[in-house]
């Protein structure tokens, strides 16, 4: 893009996906133009299950809010919260 983009939040609704960590936040701030940052989303199922969530960035963008599809299987037993049984890593690119 040509223009800053001002990210306002990134926020997951509480269940099985987190976000812990990143180079996006603290909020508000400011991407210039060809930058980017990282949101990581850990996935800590608590049985087994098929999960769907739904990450939501809030920013000056002319689609926001724009919302990021979550989806995780728990395939193998459950493993402790302080251990995060899959991570992912969004880049955000202006």
């Amino acid at each position: 893009g040509t223009v800053n983009l001002q990210l306002q939040s990134a926020t997951i609704p509480p269940g099985p996906f987190s976000i812990v960590g990143g180079t996006c936040a603290p909020y508000p701030r400011t991407l210039a133009a060809g930058a980017s940052c990282t949101i990581v989303i850990a996935f800590r199922p608590d049985g087994f299950y098929v999960a769907q969530g739904t990450l939501t960035i809030g920013s000056n963008a002319q689609n926001a809010p724009t919302l990021v599809a979550l989806r995780g299987s728990a395939v193998a037993r459950p493993v402790p919260a302080t251990s995060p049984l899959a991570l992912i890593t969004l880049t955000l690119l202006m």
